[in-house]
């Protein structure tokens, strides 16, 4: 792995800028992840990721994070080229997969940007098109100066489009998310001391419709393990008096943490309202159901940070805001799709058996720790790249 050093930010400098393109969702979930990363060094640039998947703006829409854009691939016209890298002035570029943008690319190449090319798949340029390939495209894709191959198919598409072997090296896929390697700040003494000992699962970020059948599906688990806990933490607190009431209905033993109430060896359901204390629970409990998944909602819950914790993942039909992630977590045994009440307690019981957690667990690393070789080849070079330009 790269040895890395953080920058000293000079905010008297006009920043410089790390271009990303995500050719589609799937490109666009491993740039977010190494711009995370190279965010976390403290680097001295901004980073801004281009994408004409209205999808992609539609997931970033409410999110904000500082020191990365996610802005519209600029049209191919002279205009809107021009204008775009006078906005932003680039110094370094990670396109991600085969959507290739002949003008964009040969303007880039003009201005002397340094251009990585990665993440190419077979798909990315299937042999029956090869023949109808645009000459503009082909002399663009020769632009880059380095090309990474998810394999060797990836690289006998390159290859086949006039770049030389020697060009193009076979990395794998780049990472999509990062595997925790450290505990998140600690839960109070009480929440803790309540799942000492006993069969802990999550329901996170449910709806007030979706709050019933957990409930419910608790109450079938109760049964099967008397001493099982539920954490329960509702998508918006507006809905906890509902949660409450239901709780009080079905018959459970509760406490609410957000009242100040102590959970004790009684307590079989604790409520939660606090979404800020997510990542905590994700990292105490050893099975989550994920919300805002069951029946139609406007959002889902990202599947790769309960993953990142070690959780193994339970989820509804409706998962369209990151459906690339929940459908490769499940293809590999890292999750489990549920419908309705009997479905989530037979899942629930069959996957708290700390074997079965501990195998969707080790699912879940697998896939989040695929491609970290890539990344950390990039951040070192995104990095060496800076320490080049100087202060």
């Amino acid at each position: 792995m790269t040895s890395l050093r953080p920058y000293e930010a000079d905010k008297r400098r006009r920043p410089r800028f790390v271009w990303m393109h995500a050719s589609d969702l799937c490109n666009f979930a491993s740039l977010e992840c190494l711009s995370h990363r190279l965010l976390q060094l403290n680097i001295e640039a901004k980073i801004i990721i281009t994408s004409s998947q209205p999808e992609i703006h539609l997931r970033m829409k409410d999110k904000e994070f500082e020191g990365l854009s996610v802005v519209e691939t600029p049209k191919e016209t002279n205009a809107s080229i021009q204008s775009f890298l006078n906005k932003y002035q680039p110094n370094f570029m990670v396109w991600s997969g085969g959507e290739l943008r002949a003008s964009l690319l040969r303007a880039s190449a003009v201005r002397g940007i340094t251009m990585i090319l990665t993440n190419i798949r077979d798909t990315d340029f299937p042999l029956q098109r090869l023949r109808f390939l645009p000459d503009a495209n082909r002399r663009a894709l020769k632009a880059f100066s380095r090309y990474y191959a998810v394999d060797s198919s990836g690289a006998d598409r390159l290859n086949r489009m006039g770049i030389v072997p020697s060009k193009i090296q076979i990395k794998g896929p780049l990472q999509q998310a990062t595997p925790i390697t450290f505990l998140p700040k600690e839960l109070d003494r009480d929440l803790n001391a309540a799942c000492l000992g006993r069969m802990v699962w999550l329901a996170a970020s449910v709806t007030r419709k979706e709050a019933k059948i957990v409930l419910q599906a608790h109450c079938l688990v109760m049964r099967q393990s008397h001493r099982s806990l539920l954490i329960i933490v509702p998508k918006s607190t507006d809905s906890e008096l509902d949660i409450i009431e239901m709780a009080r209905e079905v018959g459970l033993s509760y406490s609410v943490h957000s009242a100040g109430e102590v959970a004790d060896i009684n307590t079989q359901a604790i409520i939660c309202s606090s979404a800020k204390e997510l990542y905590s629970l994700y990292a105490l409990a050893p099975v989550a159901f994920l919300g805002q998944s069951i029946f139609t909602c406007k959002g889902s819950i990202n599947p790769y940070a309960p993953a990142a914790f070690g959780c193994a993942l339970l989820y509804g039909p409706n998962v369209s805001s990151f459906l690339d992630r929940y459908s490769r977590l499940t293809q590999h045994g890292a999750a489990r799709i549920i419908k309705d009440v009997e479905s989530l307690f037979v899942a629930v019981v069959e996957i708290t058996n700390p074997e079965q957690s501990a195998n969707m667990a080790y699912a879940a690393w697998d896939i989040i720790s695929e491609g970290a070789e890539l990344t950390d080849e990039l951040i070192g070079q995104i990095v060496e790249h800076f320490d080049k330009l100087g202060p």
